[in-house]
């Protein structure tokens, strides 16, 4: 059961490519929908094979939570992505305390479920508050809403702009798709669009553009972006498959951790308990080592404490219980603060037109790798110390291939197209950061 809920997750994760195709927004509903549904569903049935299938079903649900990270990751500035993006899994934390509580009190499966559906409520919220992401709609040409939506959040922040300054975004987002679309002629002073709705002298410029030579001999690649580019490109190709390993460590660890109902307390109730209060500080603990200490390195020494604590945990064994506690859940606050962190790296190392795609895909694989944590725990049969070799040697492999080979994306501006992502490389972020600030407005 546990490992095809986590196989499906995967399936879910890759149905979530969508979300490139028609928008954030529309693929998010769509996955709160089908999560209403089948939680509604569930404690009224009581056949093992149709209960399985709809806990399969309930698994593809999961992708929402990221095509949440990802709206939110295009929609606030860089000095703030570390923050919004640790803290957003802060509720995470405390559903995870709550079934704990819940479980104990109820011990009724069916009860259990029925009370879970009251926190469905929140879901119908969601198309009230939920919108479209500027930057998608931009790529895509929807410059009037990604406007809409601009001057939504102005007056929600109660923020005081200048008379022209929504004109001034309007015509930047008109040349940004102008130029992702290749079909624009620029100079530093002017801006023709082949296909606008104004006449050229209506349109004062007010970005800073390449010159139309550049333009040429740089053009943009955004228009034809697809999951493809991600085995086309060398350099996204490596990072592709570096961030796919780097992701199934944690879930392989993560995961192993949270069915193993027995690694830190053999009280199961106590021990959820107790793993969900290690979560709390997790996202605060993550916007912190993200600002501070960047992704890439908070990253690789999360993962190497990780696989300290656990291997040290099982060493231990049950001669020291309060000291094998503290390890064991040590080792999963580690994990967890990883979890968080990499969820943000990873959105923030593909560019807009695919980031979708690209994280989803490097989700997908992770899950598909976290069903066979189940099976490792299991391992201990035939050796008490397998299943802590294995996740101690996955959290060292992946720290190596994540330290010595991604780019540090801390204070680094989105990637847009597949080109300029394509030259964010390992020991040049500052080149690069220069060059995307010479684009800019």
């Amino acid at each position: 059961m546990e490992a095809a809920y986590l196989f499906f997750n995967a399936v879910g994760f890759v149905i979530a490519f969508v979300a490139d195709i028609i928008g954030r927004r529309i693929t998010f509903l769509a996955f709160s929908v089908w999560g209403i549904v089948i939680c509604l569903a569930t404690p009224f049935v009581n056949s093992p094979p149709l209960l399985f299938f709809l806990r399969c079903c309930r698994g593809l649900s999961s992708a929402l939570s990221y095509i949440g990270i990802n709206l939110v990751s295009e929609l606030v500035p860089v000095t703030h992505r570390a923050a919004y993006g640790n803290v957003y899994w802060i509720l995470w934390a405390f559903g995870y305390i709550t079934c704990a509580g819940v479980a104990y009190l109820l011990q009724d499966w069916i009860t259990i479920r029925l009370w879970s559906c009251v926190f469905l409520i929140v879901y119908l919220t969601y198309p009230f508050f939920i919108y479209e992401s500027p930057r998608w709609l931009c790529m895509h040409g929807r410059n009037k809403e990604a406007l809409f939506i601009l001057k939504r959040i102005a007056w929600w922040n109660k923020t005081k702009l200048s008379a022209d300054y929504f004109d001034r975004v309007d015509q930047f987002l008109r040349a940004e798709y102008a130029h992702h679309l290749e079909q624009a002629t620029v100079t530093p002073e002017t801006l023709v669009l082949e296909k606008d709705i104004g006449t050229v002298s209506e349109i004062k410029t007010c970005v800073k553009l390449r010159s139309s030579r550049c333009a040429n001999s740089d053009e943009a690649d955004g228009a034809n972006d697809n999951c493809f580019d991600m085995l086309k490109f060398p350099n996204l190709r490596n990072r592709t498959l570096i961030l796919c390993f780097m992701q199934s460590s944690i879930t392989i660890v993560y995961f192993g951790l949270v069915t193993d109902n027995s690694f830190a307390l053999e009280n199961i109730f106590l021990n959820v308990l107790m793993m969900g209060l290690m979560e709390v500080p997790t996202s605060f603990i993550g916007w912190w080592a993200s600002e501070y200490f960047g992704r890439r390195s908070s990253t690789s020494l999360l993962l190497i404490l990780t696989g300290v604590a656990v291997l040290t945990t099982k060493f231990l064994g049950t001669s020291v219980p309060v000291l094998r506690a503290i390890l064991a859940l040590s080792g999963k606050f580690f994990v967890t603060v990883a979890y968080c962190v990499s969820d943000l790296y990873i959105s923030e190392l593909y560019p807009t037109t695919i980031r979708n795609i690209g994280l989803f895909t490097v989700i997908a694989v992770a899950g598909v790798a976290s069903t066979v944590a189940p099976f490792v725990n299991k391992l201990n049969e035939i050796n008490y110390y397998i299943p802590c070799l294995v996740y101690g040697a996955a959290a060292f492999v992946g720290t190596f291939s994540v330290y010595f080979f991604l780019p540090e994306t801390k204070n680094c501006p989105l990637a847009q197209s597949v080109k300029q992502s394509e030259e964010f490389v390992h020991g040049k972020e500052k080149e690069w950061c220069e060059k995307m600030q010479r684009m800019q407005v």
